[in-house]
């Protein structure tokens, strides 16, 4: 499997939250950083009983990733019914990063953006960035496209 085929499989994994194939896809040792909530997960046991275990219902959660961009081609990852603004991926090498809208079971919008480093045919390196929408401050408007 090369590395588009292999970060095709990553998303869909978590898209279906099939934390099996999840943890397949990851080395053993595998470190996975939150740096906005200073957290570090170090294998992915833990990475992956964190998922599983999150509180709520996360079959209420909404993560669409439509359309995955690599270098000089697009390809088409999954046409998802929930209709979220798109994540895209893009990557080079063993490098990839991605953006996107996610909404949690309580209705939360967040805006994250992700960076994957593979090795070895594996996940190796995560993190994880995560924002929530504000508003734009009056005093930019002038500034700003459209």
């Amino acid at each position: 499997m090369n590395n588009r085929q292999l970060v095709e499989r990553y998303i869909r994994a978590h898209m279906e939250q099939d934390w099996a194939s999840v943890a397949e896809l990851m080395a053993p040792d595998v470190v996975v950083s939150y740096p906005q909530s200073d957290e570090t997960f170090r294998g992915s046991t833990n990475y992956t009983d964190m998922l599983a275990n999150y509180p709520g219902q996360l079959d209420d959660a909404e993560l669409a990733i439509t359309q995955l961009h690599l270098p000089k081609e697009s390809v088409h990852v999954l046409a998802s019914p929930i209709a979220l603004p798109m994540i895209t991926v893009t990557g080079a090498g063993d490098d990839f990063f991605f953006e996107g809208v996610v909404k949690y079971p309580d209705g939360s919008i967040y805006n994250i953006v992700g960076l994957i480093g593979l090795g070895g045919g594996r996940v190796v390196k995560e993190t994880w960035y995560f924002a929530a929408p504000f508003d734009p401050p009056a005093w930019r408007a002038p500034y700003v496209e459209g």
